[in-house]
């Protein structure tokens, strides 16, 4: 891919992090944050590193107080909070889509099952952490809390990452 088409693309999931990451749609109990559904779409169309690069912006974005985490929510303290791990593991996650995506032809189930395993990954950071900082959590109810979402928005996203970059790469 040319360089100047990657730094587009690469600002163009930038914004939408910073604009519609913030965003959760609840559907009754099921929680669905949009940061990852933003950051995997994103990662499947960038270089692993302009992916990470893109994330890691996003990060310290949040951390000066940019209100651009979960639910609108900023500041330093939240990359080493109880979720802190959710917010480093989206580095790797992103890696990983974005090689996974490279790697071989990125069809839409191919695309859903990349984004499961991406989902599946992001919670060994998340929930080491988790444990680690609030030790009574109960990281089964969390798990099963969080798994229709994660289910809904791998689907989704792998349909719409695979579409777009049908687009992009013909």
């Amino acid at each position: 891919m040319n360089q100047n088409r990657e730094i587009k693309i690469a600002l163009g999931v930038l914004a939408s992090l910073l604009l519609i990451a913030p965003f959760s749609i609840d559907l009754g109990p099921i929680p669905l944050t949009l940061q990852t559904f933003c950051i995997f779409i994103g990662a499947s169309l960038l270089s692993w590193r302009s992916a990470a690069t893109v994330v890691l912006i996003y990060l310290a974005s949040g951390a000066l107080g940019l209100p651009v985490f979960g639910h609108h929510t900023a500041g330093f303290e939240k990359l080493h909070g109880a979720t802190s791990g959710f917010l480093w593991g989206f580095v790797l996650c992103a890696i990983f889509v974005s090689i996974e995506s490279a790697r071989k032809e990125f069809h839409f189930y191919r695309a859903i099952m990349v984004l499961v395993q991406a989902h599946l990954l992001l919670l060994i950071p998340g929930f080491l952490v988790l444990y680690y900082q609030l030790p009574g959590a109960d990281l089964w109810a969390t798990l099963m809390k969080l798994l229709p979402g994660l289910i809904i928005k791998s689907i989704v996203g792998g349909i719409i990452a695979s579409q777009i970059r049908r687009l992009l790469y013909r």
